[in-house]
């Protein structure tokens, strides 16, 4: 394997699911990086699991109710018996997630991976990372900041198509605070050339034709540069990847 698998591939590998591809199993016990990531993967689920049982977290409550926590852990540690009672299962986010392997970390902001699926092989497109016809894309986003985002692809002819949500008519909600994988994936053609994608992440939807519009209005203005684009007239906070196509 010539590269690290992607973060998917390690979580697949992690659940059991990918038990047969021996030369996965190799690389990550021979890579320090990726065995360590699988380490701190498996116990920070671990702790989370602890943490989303009630029992755990009203035992916790308590044990700082009498270190003299106040009142708001009064409150708390009532609505874990609630939930008890009812038997609803609490899941709790402490922390951002791990990076994958030779990834960033993710510090109060939004962020945009994108996981590339080519002949069998699954990885992390990194920044400047070519892509080539037939590639499937799928798209991992993150914010612990705003609610909602809508990917778009651009292209110096003009043409802009909505790829999160894929043909959608606005913005994909999100859960802030926790890493999703939007649904689907984009098969990239043969015949296409260099593209620039723009994800959009806001505190409330916005529609597919505004935010095609601001992008052909953007890319006019740069003359049909893609490397020119620095971000749309929308709000919210912006994610621009250029994907290059591979020479061959």
């Amino acid at each position: 394997m010539s590269r690290c698998p992607s973060r998917l591939t390690l979580h697949r590998l992690l659940h059991g699911e990918l038990e047969g591809e021996a030369g996965l199993a190799e690389h990550v016990q021979g890579c320090e990086r990726c065995s360590a990531w699988l380490e701190r993967t498996r116990a920070s689920e671990r702790e989370l699991e602890q943490e989303a049982d009630p029992r755990r977290f009203a035992a916790s409550v308590a044990a700082r109710r009498q270190g003299g926590g106040g009142r708001r852990l009064q409150l708390l540690a009532a609505a874990a018996v609630v939930l008890l009672a009812v038997g609803v299962t609490v899941i709790i986010w402490p922390r951002p997630p791990e990076p994958p392997p030779g990834g960033t970390a993710i510090k109060g902001t939004s962020s945009l991976r994108i996981h590339c699926r080519r002949r069998g092989e699954v990885f992390e497109l990194d920044p400047g990372d070519a892509v080539q016809g037939g590639d499937a894309l799928r798209f991992e986003v993150f914010s612990d900041a705003h609610t909602h985002v809508l990917g778009l692809s651009m292209r110096p002819d003009g043409q802009v198509s909505v790829y999160a949500p894929f043909g959608g008519v606005a913005s994909v909600p999100l859960t802030r605070g926790r890493a999703q994988v939007l649904p689907g994936s984009v098969v990239l053609d043969d015949g296409a050339g260099d593209e620039l994608l723009v994800f959009v992440f806001s505190r409330g939807p916005v529609t597919a034709d505004a935010a095609r519009r601001r992008a052909r209005e953007a890319l006019g203005a740069a003359g049909g540069r893609l490397r020119e684009v620095r971000r749309l007239d929308l709000p919210g906070e912006q994610k621009l990847r250029l994907l290059t196509r591979e020479r061959r």
